[in-house]
């Protein structure tokens, strides 16, 4: 008996071809799609839904008409399904990267906006009283403070002062409860 070879099309697969391409345009196994893919609770507008099934839909014609589909025609309806399901997992993956390249994007293009005169005008304000209240702390609190935004560590501090770094610490802790505390009674004015 001679082999067939695997893409050879013999009459059986023409006709199952053919049934299974009939069975894919039916109206009821189109309506099996669209209400499984409703069902899979992937919240999706009724656009998507369509859009998912004719996905589907194509996908399988096409790879029918390929030769890659060789099952009974039962099982047609359970590969369709999960095609869809597929599909669908692909549109919810597109969705989420398309959401964060846009909250990204609309970040960048806050935080590169200039600030208006008025947020300018707010900043200037607010530098001067903050200064003030500085101006208001002891010598050694203000000296830990300046080194800090200088981007000296607690450590190097320590050492260029001469004191323990725990000595340093509790002068910066001090330091901002007493700015805090000055923040908010200006506040309250």
């Amino acid at each position: 008996m001679p082999e067939k070879m695997p893409n050879q099309q013999t009459p059986e697969t023409l006709s199952n071809r053919e049934a299974w391409l009939k069975e894919l345009g039916s109206k009821e196994t189109q309506k099996i799609l669209l209400r499984y893919i409703y069902y899979l609770g992937m919240k999706f507008s009724p656009e998507e839904i369509e859009d998912i099934a004719q996905e589907s839909l194509l996908k399988a014609t096409k790879a029918i008409q390929e030769g890659k589909f060789n099952v009974s025609l039962s099982k047609l309806r359970s590969w369709l399904q999960s095609i869809a399901k597929n599909t669908a997992l692909d549109l919810l993956r597109r969705k989420k990267i398309r959401q964060s390249t846009v909250s990204l994007t609309n970040k960048h293009e806050l935080s590169s906006s200039e600030p208006t005169p008025r947020e300018e005008l707010i900043t200037k304000e607010v530098d001067k009283n903050l200064e003030s209240l500085r101006n208001n702390l002891p010598q050694k609190q203000r000296e830990v403070l300046d080194l800090l935004e200088s981007g000296k560590s607690l450590e190097e501090i320590a050492k260029l002062k001469g004191v323990s770094i725990n000595t340093v610490k509790s002068r910066k802790r001090y330091a901002t409860q007493s700015l805090k505390k000055d923040v908010k009674t200006e506040e309250e004015k």
